[in-house]
C-alpha cells in the first residue's frame, strides 16, 4: 500500500497528539502521587512534632505543678529535646523527685551534660 504525503501528516499529527496527551496524563498522575505522598508525609511530621510538644508540655506542667515555678533554665533545657522517650522519663522524674536539684541532675543526666 503507498501512502499519500495527507496521511504522513495525518499520522505524524496523530503520534504527537497522543505523545501530548499520554505526557500530560503521565504529569498528572505524577503530579498527584507526589502531592499524596507530600501530604503524608506532612501529617505524619506534624503528628510526630505535635507529640513531642504535648511530652514536653507535660514535663513542664508536672515540675510547675510540683514545685510551682519552672526555672528558665529547667524550661529550656526541656524545648530543646527533641527525644520523646527522654520526655516520657523526665515526666516520671518530675512527679516522683523530692527537689528541683535532682530533677535537675536527671535532666543533666538525660541530656548529656
Amino acid at each position: 500500500m503507498i501512502e499519500s504525503p495527507a496521511y504522513e501528516i495525518i499520522k505524524e499529527e496523530g503520534i504527537r497528539e497522543g505523545l501530548e496527551q499520554g505526557l500530560q496524563q503521565g504529569l498528572q498522575q505524577g503530579l498527584q502521587q507526589g502531592l499524596q505522598q507530600g501530604l503524608q508525609q506532612g501529617l505524619q511530621q506534624g503528628l510526630q512534632q505535635g507529640m513531642l510538644e504535648d511530652a514536653r508540655e507535660m514535663v513542664l506542667r508536672a515540675f510547675g505543678v510540683r514545685f510551682k515555678v519552672v526555672p528558665p533554665d529547667i524550661e529550656e533545657k526541656i524545648g530543646s529535646i527533641n527525644s520523646r522517650a527522654t520526655l516520657i522519663s523526665l515526666h516520671e522524674v518530675a512527679i516522683t523527685c523530692k527537689d528541683p536539684d535532682e530533677f535537675r541532675e536527671a535532666l543533666k543526666i538525660a541530656t548529656g551534660g
